[in-house]
């Protein structure tokens, strides 16, 4: 059986490649959200305030800091196996520092910005994240069952709760987001596929372990959401832009999988799934 090849410490205790560092820092996880729920918005026709945009943006970068940086506590940079993990570990303080500070910004945003509404549905997605968090983080008993389609659904919702109003065509409301979630469920399943060995060292169970034969066809389900996307095209018009960029998306997480032959390279493909996610959403706008 062909062994997994060693990474060295020096390789993650040293400075992170540039094209690494959105993934690393979880930029481009807000930015995917930010972009999404800008396309939604766009096909639903319901404006979006500033207050909105940042707290989903801040609320998408805190769940995800602050969950890499509970799973750095245990983590030693000896044994860490992925940059954004060393990142956590180099500079734990200065995360933590930084997270409280946008927290403090975040809430005070929405307290003083939001309708009542939104802080109703914001407070509900809340209380699903910290949920998620600590069955995951302290118990372990979902990983490896729901934890992707748990990730997947709480970020859909994410997107959808500013932008859906009781006003909003419910049928279209529901096919997209189902669309959406599967889109990010390929995504997260690709990612533990390809991080099989990352959560083994860090003793992390994921569906990739429980069910590697789904995980290692999860770009089936984005090749068949994205066909499925533009079958939609001629019968709903008025979504054309979201279901295009969704097509494309489960193209490129498709051809990625694909082309990714080369276990020792996942942190680039973790990067390149990521982009299939934005670049779409971008040439929409």
């Amino acid at each position: 059986m062909k062994t997994q090849r060693a990474y060295s410490n020096k390789q993650w205790s040293d400075a992170v490649p540039f094209w690494a560092l959105p993934n690393a820092l979880s930029i481009d996880t807000a930015l995917i959200a930010y972009l999404w729920q800008r396309l939604l918005s766009k096909t639903l026709e319901n404006p979006l305030s500033s207050s909105q945009i940042w707290v989903l943006m801040l609320s998408t970068w805190l769940v995800y800091t602050g969950d890499r940086w509970l799973d750095a506590r245990h983590l030693k940079l000896k044994t860490v196996s992925s940059y954004r993990h060393a990142l956590c570990l180099r500079f734990r303080k200065a995360y933590l520092w930084t997270w409280c500070c946008l927290l403090i910004v975040n809430v005070g945003i929405a307290l003083c910005c939001l309708s009542k509404r939104d802080l109703l549905m914001g407070t509900a997605l809340l209380i699903l994240c910290i949920g998620y968090t600590s069955w995951t983080q302290f118990t372990h008993t979902m990983q490896g069952y729901f934890k992707e389609w748990s990730v997947s659904i709480i970020f859909a919702l994410g997107i959808f709760i500013f932008v859906c109003t009781p006003n909003s065509p419910r049928t279209l409301s529901g096919i997209l987001f189902v669309l959406l979630t599967l889109i990010f469920w390929s995504n997260a399943t690709l990612l533990a596929h390809w991080e099989r060995p990352i959560d083994a060292s860090h003793a992390h169970g994921s569906l990739a372990h429980t069910a590697p034969r789904l995980t290692a066809c999860s770009h089936l389900v984005a090749l068949g959401t994205s066909l499925m996307s533009l079958t939609l095209v001629p019968f709903i018009p008025e979504a054309r832009t979201f279901l295009l960029a969704l097509a494309l998306s489960g193209l490129g997480l498709f051809c990625i999988q694909c082309a990714s032959k080369d276990s020792d390279h996942r942190e680039l493909h973790r990067c390149l799934a990521d982009a299939a996610l934005l670049s779409p959403c971008l040439g929409f706008l």
